[in-house]
């Protein structure tokens, strides 16, 4: 190939295998270089799945770019169809997908004036899709649910904050304005108005300054929260992104199969929300069927869940041992210091540290001799999971249920919110055993999770309420199950609550039949 053929190559354009090519602009490039989000290369993005799909080895960082491209098309593709009356807006819409780099967008909107009016908010969306898991800590969600729900803090709590400490990298783009996005994303403004004043409070900014930014985004609201359901709403970009991206890795294609492009482009903004066209009522129901198929056979997978549970483990009892709880702690103040050294990579190295520098050799056996010289009961417990994550000894199903919730319903059955429930189990399993002393490895976890099938975001302002509605030729709404019962007949059938006790194989019969035990005098209690 000659130096002129490839100097006429597109520029920053990444070959992705979900999207094809993803282009950025100089700017996006340089927020992309950054430490903040380059940190998401090593974070896995289902770090449990992996553990059943081998192929699940993918990253934050490759899902952040195809959020920001899924982002980026669907709100040129929202905010065009506002044009319908424009002449060609079909013709701009379909020459902005076929774009092969930054410069030919800019081309395009040079030659027509629709795009320029939108460029502005088509911007705020990419970005605020690119940074929207900067938050994320080591293994994921698990770190969240076992150090962070301590703190009453969430990744998404820590990725606004983090933006905000992004400046240098933003240049020409207000981290005020990316973070008003993320804000408006569900769950919604109203919901984490409070909770975000707080983590200002907490990240050192004067009172002024914080009184002045939530009252900018109260003014904001009611014109640009439709910004924030492309990131996070009952279709946005972020959900497609990783349905389609997880069972791609995974190895399941044809669980996550629906049609992205044309969801995409039947999307237009109603009002202040963004809603689907009711022509894209069967890819709307592909969406639901493949996002059902992917929580119930990949995310929800019993094994899936158990590698989880022993990863959250590992974090919450490090967070706890004397080595190292000041090393897993973080300032608010200076996330960019304390936080973005956590990753997977990090825990692993720690851990494995460890594992040389008693000579444990990865053997149970060998842990529990060394565990005089050890001391730190925490980090003893924290290297008890890890040696058994590496050799694939994970937890086991002792006893399963499933609920089916009806779909206005979203609570835990009263059985799971008993607080003494697991305790009795365990009392019932000891005295099964007959085990004078405890052993350090009976654990028995109780694990709930709901699925929801889609999520439902009745924003302030508008006319969707709890129904998921489509918009029709008229201009006006319609509820799917009109347009397609099949689709609300799945969605209402869909609503469930997983209940599954693990714990290791060796306690596995004890630990079912004491299980059996409680839960029958439970439900004697509960019906009383």
């Amino acid at each position: 190939m000659s130096l002129q053929m490839l100097s006429s190559l597109p520029r920053n354009v990444v070959r992705d295998p979900i999207h094809g090519y993803i282009w950025f602009s100089e700017e996006e490039r340089k927020i992309i270089d950054s430490p903040h989000v380059q940190r998401l290369r090593m974070i896995k993005q289902t770090p449990g799945v992996s553990f059943v799909y081998p192929g699940a080895q993918h990253s934050r960082f490759s899902h952040s770019l195809g959020v920001m491209h899924v982002a980026g098309l669907y709100a040129l593709s929202a905010l065009l169809n506002e044009y319908e009356s424009h002449n060609g807006v079909y013709e701009i819409v379909k020459r902005v997908l076929a774009v092969r780099n930054w410069d030919e967008f800019l081309d395009l909107r040079q030659k027509f004036e629709v795009l320029r009016d939108i460029f502005d908010d088509v911007q705020k969306v990419r970005i605020a899709g690119l940074l929207h898991d900067l938050g994320h800590g080591p293994f994921s969600h698990n770190y969240e649910m076992a150090v962070l729900s301590e703190e009453r803090l969430t990744h998404e709590d820590l990725t606004k904050k983090l933006i905000f400490e992004m400046k240098e990298y933003l240049e020409n783009f207000s981290p005020n304005e990316i973070v008003k996005v993320l804000c408006y994303s569900f769950p919604g403004w109203e919901r984490i108005r409070d909770v975000f004043m707080e983590i200002l409070r907490k990240g050192g900014l004067e009172e002024s300054k914080i009184t002045e930014i939530i009252n900018e985004y109260d003014r904001d609201f009611p014109r640009k929260c439709f910004l924030g359901a492309i990131i996070g709403g009952p279709w946005d970009a972020d959900t497609i992104d990783f349905i389609a991206r997880d069972g791609y890795f995974a190895g399941v294609k044809e669980y996550s199969m629906f049609d992205i492009k044309r969801l995409i482009l039947s999307m237009r903004k109603y009002r202040y929300d963004i809603i689907p066209h009711e022509r894209a009522c069967y890819t709307i129901v592909a969406f639901i069927e493949a996002r059902i198929h992917m929580f119930e056979a990949v995310y929800y997978h019993r094994t899936a869940r158990a590698a989880d549970r022993m990863l959250g483990c590992i974090l919450y009892y490090l967070k706890r041992s004397d080595t190292y709880k000041d090393i897993l702690n973080f300032d608010l103040r200076d996330l960019t210091a304390t936080y973005l050294p956590l990753t997977d990579h990090f825990i692993d190295a720690l851990l494995e540290q460890e594992v040389r520098r008693y000579n444990i050799k990865y053997s149970i056996e060998r842990l529990r001799e060394k565990r005089a010289k050890i001391r730190d009961e925490n980090l003893y417990k924290a290297l008890l999971f890890f040696i058994r994550l590496r050799n694939r000894d994970l937890l086991k199903v002792a006893w399963p249920l499933t609920y089916e919730l009806p779909a206005e319903i979203s609570l835990s059955p009263k059985e799971m919110v008993i607080p003494t429930l697991k305790e009795k189990i365990r009392q019932k399993t000891l005295k099964k055993l007959k085990l004078k002393h405890e052993p350090d490895d009976l654990l028995i976890i109780i694990d709930s999770p709901e699925f929801v099938p889609i999520k439902r975001v009745p924003y302030r302002y508008t006319e969707m309420g709890p129904e998921l509605k489509l918009l029709t030729n008229c201009g006006e709404l319609i509820p799917l199950k009109k347009v397609s019962p099949i689709a609300e007949r799945i969605v209402e059938m869909s609503y469930r609550q997983f209940v599954r006790v693990y714990t290791f194989k060796e306690y596995r019969k004890s630990v079912y039949e004491a299980t059996e035990e409680v839960f029958k005098s439970t439900r004697r209690e509960v019906s009383v």
